[in-house]
């Protein structure tokens, strides 16, 4: 996040806190938040206001837009787990954990599934594959109740 950004995120804060705004202010919050996407940001300290009073900070941001990304993920594949297509070899577990984190992550960006399979193809070092939802995930089975 740019300090521009910041200090557009801080204008929206101080409308809920009335806190004191200034250009080091928005500075040091823009470094803390250099990786978060301004408008998952701003979702998130109007998730925050919307349900506390507790004043806000950057951890707060930092946490409700891992909550959004999360959503953004489960709506795409529910409980289930990744799987990756059957190019990425099974023995190499760098290409795995590439196309994983790459394909989570352009999920929780919101891309599409399509579009989030390409960039995680691309990060595996395989050329892209488009598979049929099912063909990304394993379903996962709910727990059993004990007696």
């Amino acid at each position: 996040m740019r300090p521009s950004e910041a200090m557009v995120l801080l204008t929206k804060v101080m409308t809920f806190d009335n806190r004191t705004l200034n250009d080091s202010v928005a500075t040091s919050w823009s470094q803390v938040l250099a990786d978060v996407d301004f408008a998952d940001a701003e979702a998130a300290v109007l998730k925050h206001y919307a349900a506390s009073s507790e004043w806000i900070m950057p951890a707060h941001i930092r946490a409700g837009v891992q909550r959004i990304r999360a959503e953004r993920v489960r709506a795409v594949l529910g409980t289930a787990a990744p799987v990756p297509p059957p190019e990425v070899p099974a023995d190499d577990v760098q290409a795995y954990q590439a196309w994983r984190r790459a394909f989570l992550a352009a999920l929780g960006d919101g891309r599409p599934l399509h579009d989030a399979e390409t960039v995680a193809c691309e990060a595996a070092g395989i050329e892209p594959v488009h598979r049929e939802l099912t063909a990304h995930h394993i379903p996962t089975f709910p727990r059993l109740e004990r007696a």
